[in-house]
């Protein structure tokens, strides 16, 4: 027989990187208008997986990342952790012009705690064509 006990537990790290620059932790992203973007949004924790949500300043973009979780369990039998990996990454999310030098938010949130909340500054290269006559 097993006793399984479940704690709430807080989101151990949250993190916004650049996927195809492989930019981990930075303050900035580079990206250009309407071209699709490799940008990921990694929640670590404990159980229950946390909700993640993302939003450029008050725009909620999170339909735009795809969400992915898995579980792993490591320890002992009867001490075992679990330990709850959730991401966003980004499948149909293209910055606009106007994103320029907005923030990026992640948001995870587990009920009954404090949200973690991670930002990152867009910086958009605009695309124009030129009009000839």
């Amino acid at each position: 027989m097993y006793l399984y006990v479940c704690v709430l537990a807080a989101v151990q790290s949250l993190l916004i990187y650049d996927v195809s620059n492989a930019s981990a932790n930075t303050d900035t992203i580079r990206s250009v208008e309407n071209q699709p973007c490799h940008i990921r949004c990694v929640a670590v924790g404990g159980y229950p997986p946390p909700a993640l949500r993302l939003a450029v300043e008050r725009r909620d973009v999170t339909t735009e990342f795809a969400l992915r979780s898995r579980a792993t369990m490591s320890g002992r039998y009867g001490m075992r952790v679990m330990t709850y990996r959730t991401e966003r990454v980004a499948v149909s999310f293209r910055p606009r012009a106007g994103d320029h030098g907005a923030r990026l938010k992640c948001v995870a949130a587990v009920q009954g705690l404090k949200p973690v909340v991670e930002y990152v500054a867009l910086d958009v290269d605009c695309k124009y064509t030129v009009i000839r006559s």
